[in-house]
C-alpha cells in the first residue's frame, strides 16, 4: 500500500479535533435548562438582584431628560447593558462571555416581561419608599395602552425565547 502524504501541523501547533467542537456546546448545555426553567418558572431568582441595580441606576441617569425617561431608564439600561456586554465579546471572540450576555439579556427581557404584566394589578413588590410609582403602570397609563400590559408582556416574553434561543445556538454562528 502507498502512503498518502497529508499535509502536517507545524510542530508545536494545536490539532482542532472533533473533541473541540463538542465542547463549543458545553455551555449551551447549561444554558438550556435555564433558560426554561426561568421561562417557566417567571418568578424571581438571584440574578434579579443585578437587575434591579441596573435597572434603578437607569433611572437615576435618564431621570435628567425628563419624567418620561426616568420612568423608561430602568428598563432602558437593563436591556443596554447587556446589549453593550455583548456587543464587546461578539467584537472580541468571546464565544461564551457572548452566550453570557446573551442569556443575561433573555433574563432581562422575562424580568421585564413579568413587570409589564404586572401594570394593572400592580401586585409585585416594589423597591423603594411606600409610595413608589409602578414603571410600566405610569408608562402605558401615559401612552393610553395600559389594557395592553398582557401584549406588552408577551412581546417581552418573545425576545426573552428570541435571545435564548440565540444564546444556545452560540456555537453555530460565533467564533473562539
Amino acid at each position: 500500500m502507498k502512503e498518502e502524504h497529508l499535509p502536517r501541523a507545524p510542530e508545536g501547533a494545536r490539532v482542532h479535533t472533533q473533541w473541540d467542537e463538542a465542547k463549543r456546546w458545553i455551555p449551551s448545555l447549561v444554558f438550556l435548562p435555564a433558560a426554561v426553567y426561568f421561562l417557566t418558572e417567571r418568578s424571581y431568582s438571584l440574578l434579579d438582584y443585578f437587575h434591579l441595580v441596573v435597572h434603578e441606576a437607569g433611572h437615576f441617569l435618564l431621570g435628567f431628560f425628563g419624567e418620561l425617561m426616568m420612568f423608561l431608564g430602568g428598563t432602558i439600561m437593563q436591556i443596554i447593558i447587556p446589549v453593550l456586554l455583548l456587543i464587546f465579546c461578539y467584537v472580541n471572540y468571546k464565544r461564551v462571555l457572548f452566550q453570557v450576555s446573551m442569556f443575561l439579556l433573555g433574563h432581562s427581557f422575562v424580568n421585564v416581561s413579568i413587570y409589564a404584566a404586572d401594570a394593572k394589578e400592580m401586585k409585585l413588590e416594589l423597591f423603594g419608599p411606600p409610595n413608589v410609582q409602578h414603571d410600566w403602570n405610569w408608562i402605558l397609563t401615559y401612552f393610553g395602552g395600559l389594557e395592553y400590559h398582557s401584549e406588552v408582556s408577551a412581546v417581552f416574553t418573545l425576545l426573552a425565547c428570541a435571545a435564548f434561543l440565540l444564546t444556545v445556538i452560540a456555537p453555530l454562528y460565533i467564533s473562539d
